[in-house]
């Protein structure tokens, strides 16, 4: 700006115009870069907020009405300028939410009309140097440009703010504005704009300044980087024309200028030699990745012919490169390819290995066929164990030494042992394990039954009677087991005798055997006793007056004998004295008659004979009675005299021993 004849804005005449109406505010308006949007600031509490506050908005429209205000004042000042009175406008600086520029210089004060209301209506302030005067042409053209600035203005105002944003930086656009240009030197080019007007506020001219310089600078990084990256295409472009360049090429034999690199304009174009060092050296890499892809691809294709020449010669898994690396160097069709002799014997052995990796699956395939083919024949076995097992020609005492001859009739025993000779003996046993261990339960199980139901075996018990005693044990039992269970099963078919289990059958047959043989053998023991006892008998009673003798009187006779006390009670033996003396009244009523039939017949009686006969054989066995009682006696007094020996020369001893 020029101290001659400059005529400041109106927005700035009404910043620096006293307004009596119009308060000082603390909210302060800002344009965020990010959204484009304004925000709004409070100096005082340091409070931001996106929405206009209610005291910023009275504050704006009160501001407007004294800019239009001033704008009439200032046009009825240019065109009459005698004034009627006077208004005192003292050059004091009211703070708002725009900074106010002002001159340094001091400011005269000039009379304007006003109405009768006291606002002035026909006159407007000027400001001038004191030193410069303006003449009457420099107020024609300060009036022309005022008259121009409004009318700027109020075009403006017409737009919406992100409009005015626009407006404000295509004019920063248009002028030769750059991103470090501080804000006093833009001032000095863009002060004297149109578009100047646009924003209301210094503060949004400062931040769309500020959004300006950044997206510019943003601007003109992307076209340098831009710039770059055209350079580097360019460069590697020229890398790939030249011919002469291979993988083994280094980049100062590039640089000469036989390879036609350096004088080449693309090359100049890139201008930080390390930058062109490491282009060069990853072109170099990448045509060296470029070569080994297609040697690799070309391998490839090759692999495929040798391992289908490979193939066609059959070879074992077994098999020697050493053996056969004479022939197939040898072969035309191979060495057409042009490969190595090292690719030929790698390709060898992943041909090998595939062979083996085949071989081998057969063999897996086989083993496994043979493993089903052994589990179907150890299956067949097993079934027919279980047979014989339900049958009751398996038993649990069998051995595998017991069996084995009687297995070989079997066809899948012998097809199985010709396969495996283990396998057989395992499964066998394996079953008999099984066996034992579900009878070792069924057995176990039972004998918690019986336990808890109280049954006693006897010889006369059956097993209808004894699954019949034990139903209402196994009723009892059954809810608290769970269904599936082999318990619940083996207590299931405790409840009818035709579904009794095999060892329960067995097992009562078996105790009652036990019992039965027990009692018989105590009967035959009691017939023994009793037999003995009668004998006794009958050394003392035999005739027929002795069918009177009473049983106290009979215990008192043969109380002291052995055969009396080998009887198991008194009970038995009164028994047994009863039974003897009832057979020998029969047996005398039987002798009786025969008399009677022989006194008829005139012949000597029978019982007078066996009476003789008795007598004599009463004595001799009185006899031999008498003569084992002495031989007795005899024993004992020799056994007396022997202990009396003995205890005498026991005495002696301890008397010696005391003496001494």
């Amino acid at each position: 700006m020029t101290d001659r004849g400059y005529v400041p804005s109106p927005l700035m005449k009404v910043a620096s115009m006293p307004n009596p109406q119009v308060d000082v505010c603390a909210w302060t308006e800002y344009m965020d870069d990010a959204t484009g949007k304004p925000y709004y600031y409070h100096s005082a509490t340091k409070e931001c907020v996106w929405d206009e506050p209610a005291e910023y908005r009275a504050f704006r429209a009160a501001a407007a009405s004294v800019t239009t205000a001033t704008s009439t004042v200032a046009a009825a000042a240019s065109t009459s300028p005698a004034p009627t009175s006077t208004v005192s406008t003292p050059t004091t600086t009211t703070s708002t939410s725009a900074t106010v520029i002002s001159e340094a210089t001091t400011t005269p004060t000039v009379s304007i009309p006003t109405d009768s209301t006291g606002i002035a209506s026909e006159a407007a302030t000027a400001t001038f140097t004191s030193e410069n005067p303006p003449s009457s042409t420099s107020g024609d053209a300060d009036r022309d440009s005022a008259t121009d600035a409004e009318d700027d203005i109020e075009k403006y105002a017409t737009m919406s703010k992100a409009e005015q944003v626009a407006a404000f930086k295509a004019m920063l656009k248009a002028t030769a504005i750059t991103p470090k240009m501080k804000w006093g030197e833009a001032l000095r080019a863009i002060g004297d704009e149109p578009a100047w007007y646009a924003l209301p506020t210094i503060g949004e001219k400062k931040q769309a300044f500020a959004e300006f310089q950044t997206q510019l600078a943003k601007e003109l990084d992307l076209a340098r980087r831009r710039q770059q990256k055209a350079a580097r295409e360019d460069f590697l472009k020229l890398l790939a024309s030249c011919t002469k360049i291979s993988v083994h090429t280094r980049w100062h034999e590039a640089t000469t200028e036989s390879f036609g690199l350096v004088t080449d304009e693309r090359f100049k174009a890139l201008a930080d030699e390390d930058e062109r060092r490491d282009l060069f050296a990853s072109f170099i890499a990448d045509l060296a990745r470029s070569e080994r892809d297609f040697a690799k691809k070309k391998r490839e294709m090759h692999k495929s012919t040798v391992l289908a020449y490979y193939a066609s010669l059959n070879i074992a898994p077994d098999a020697r490169w050493t053996a056969l690396r004479d022939s197939v160097y040898k072969d035309e069709a191979i060495t057409q390819l042009g490969l190595t002799k090292r690719d030929l014997e790698d390709f060898f052995f992943e041909h090998l290995n595939e062979v083996k990796k085949t071989a081998a699956e057969a063999q897996r395939l086989a083993r496994i066929k043979a493993r089903e083919a052994e589990d179907e024949l150890a299956a067949a076995f097993k079934a027919h164990l279980q047979a014989e097992i339900a049958a009751k020609r398996l038993t649990p005492e069998m051995r595998w030494r017991d069996c084995v001859d009687g297995f070989e009739a079997i066809p899948a025993f012998a097809a199985l042992r010709t396969a495996n000779t283990i396998l057989a003996r395992d499964i066998f046993e394996a079953v008999m394990d099984r066996l034992h261990a579900t009878l070792r339960d069924e057995r176990q199980w039972l004998v918690q039954l019986v336990e808890r139901n109280g049954f006693a075996m006897t010889h006369g018990a059956t097993l209808a009677s004894f699954v019949a005693q034990l139903r209402p044990t196994v009723e009892a039992l059954l809810p608290e087991l769970l269904p599936d269970s082999s318990k619940a099963r083996f207590y299931g078919a405790l409840r009818a005798a035709e579904t009794v289990p095999a060892s329960v059958a067995e097992w009562f047959e078996h105790t009652h055997r036990t019992e039965v043989e027990r009692v018989e053998r105590a009967a035959a023991a009691k017939k023994k006793k009793t037999d003995a006892f009668q004998d006794l008998l009958t050394e003392f009673y035999f005739r027929s007056d002795h069918l009177d003798v009473t049983w106290e009187a009979a215990r008192r006779e043969v109380e002291g004998r052995s055969r009396f006390h080998a009887m198991d009670s008194e009970a038995d033996a009164k028994a047994a004295f009863d039974a003897y003396m009832a057979t020998l009244r029969e047996k005398m009523q039987q002798v009786l008659k025969t008399r009677k039939r022989d006194a008829e017949d005139g012949r000597p009686s029978r019982e007078r004979k066996r009476r003789v006969d008795d007598r004599s054989s009463s004595e001799r066995s009185s006899s031999r009675s008498r003569s084992s009682s002495r031989k007795r006696r005899k024993h004992r007094s020799k056994h007396k005299k022997k202990s009396s020996k003995k205890s005498s020369k026991k005495t002696k001893r301890s008397r010696s021993r005391s003496s001494r």
